[in-house]
């Protein structure tokens, strides 16, 4: 297994005798959420087009959460919500979905309600996404039944969005 951008294209082709998997983190990660106001929709990887190419056999990423981690964080001022979706051309994008723009900090559920409000338009515009996304009509009836769930529920909803999405794009070739 490699790590995009972590090794030379030299030293990944002194493995090529063996099956070799790609992982790149095609996250743009953000040092605070309103930051992703500037780009609300940006591309995220088309690497499952074009692995086989390079000599690989296999593909990966880090999800919508990168190769980042830290403890911790404060009370959040914009909540944000990440999800990927593909495209005709194959590629795939990621669209953040915020909260409304404050100078301090809220009530996360508030947050929350107003950053799904944002996915639920966004879906209306592509309803064949929930033909396939288990996850994302789950947020979705959350939303709309007015259920308390917490952020870090639909993140990991969001994450599974994403996993399904790469199922979808594997078995679509």
């Amino acid at each position: 297994m490699f790590i995009e951008h972590s090794s030379s294209t030299i030293y990944q082709d002194q493995f090529s005798a063996f099956e070799r998997v790609l992982i790149d983190d095609c996250f743009n990660r953000k040092s605070t959420n309103r930051e992703y106001r500037a780009q609300l929709e940006e591309f995220f990887t088309d690497l499952h087009v074009h692995y086989e190419r390079r000599g690989f056999q296999g593909y990966g990423d880090f999800s919508v959460v990168g190769d980042y981690f830290a403890e911790g964080g404060g009370q959040a001022i914009t909540a944000a919500l990440h999800i990927t979706f593909d495209k005709p051309t194959l590629e795939i994008y990621i669209r953040h979905f915020l909260s409304e723009e404050r100078k301090v900090a809220d009530e996360v559920p508030i947050l929350l309600e107003e950053a799904i409000s944002e996915l639920e338009s966004f879906i209306r515009t592509k309803p064949e996404i929930l033909m396939w996304s288990k996850s994302l009509n789950e947020v979705l009836e959350i939303y709309q039944g007015g259920c308390k769930t917490s952020l870090a529920y639909i993140k990991k909803l969001s994450i599974a969005h994403h996993f399904e999405l790469m199922h979808k794009v594997a078995t679509n070739k």
